[in-house]
C-alpha cells in the first residue's frame, strides 16, 4: 500500500554525501546496513531497539543507490505486523531530505 499524494512532476532526488551520511550513521544505534554494489539498505529492526517489546516498534527499511559520492534515497518501507507499506517519498520529500541532511552533518 502506498501512502501520500502521487502525480505531478517528481521533486529533485533525496540525496546526501555518501561518506558524510555513512559517518553520521555511526552516531546512531539500532540499525543494520547492507551494501551490495551500488545499493545500500538501512534497516531499523524492532529487535535492535531498546523498546520493552521488540514487536512494539515497526521495522523501517530504507533503500538507497550510490552514484559516485552521492547516496540517493530510492524507497522507504515500514513493516508493521508483517504488513509492508511503502511510503511515497515524493509526498514526504522535504522531511526525508531534512533527515538525510541531519545524518550527513
Amino acid at each position: 500500500m502506498e501512502r501520500g499524494v502521487s502525480g505531478g512532476t517528481s521533486p529533485e532526488p533525496i540525496a546526501a554525501s555518501y561518506s558524510r551520511f555513512t559517518a553520521g550513521l555511526s552516531r546512531v544505534r539500532g540499525y543494520c546496513v547492507t551494501e551490495e554494489g551500488d545499493s545500500l539498505s538501512l534497516a531499523f529492526e524492532p529487535w535492535f531497539t531498546e523498546s520493552g517489546s521488540s514487536f512494539a516498534v515497526p521495522c523501517m527499511r530504507i533503500m538507497f543507490r550510490r552514484e559516485g559520492e552521492q547516496i540517493i534515497l530510492e524507497r522507504f518501507e515500514i513493516e508493521d505486523a508483517d504488513e509492508p507499506r511503502t511510503v511515497n517519498i515524493d509526498a514526504a520529500h522535504d522531511a526525508l531530505q531534512a533527515w538525510m541532511d541531519c545524518m550527513a552533518d
